[in-house]
């Protein structure tokens, strides 16, 4: 499961995260999280949108990314 603050922290990273080894393994247990929780539409949506393969690691790091933002923008605001 991941928490509010990781989800954000996750969506905030560069669009070019996906290249970065210190980001690799956050982006990539993301997309393991979220191929749990999310509906089979739901992915193939979000590949089809963003022209995604999933049988890439690249891709799937990216779909990690993108996941976030989507995920993020479903979140109430933080309190700080």
């Amino acid at each position: 499961m991941f928490t509010q603050d990781q989800i954000t922290a996750i969506a905030a990273l560069p669009a070019n995260a996906y290249k970065f080894k210190a980001h690799i393994d956050a982006l990539l247990d993301l997309y393991k999280w979220v191929r749990k929780q999310w509906t089979t539409r739901a992915i193939k949506a979000l590949c089809h949108e963003h022209t995604l393969d999933l049988r890439r690691i690249d891709d799937r790091a990216r779909f990690g990314w993108y996941a976030a933002q989507e995920l993020a923008k479903a979140l109430p605001p933080a309190h700080h």
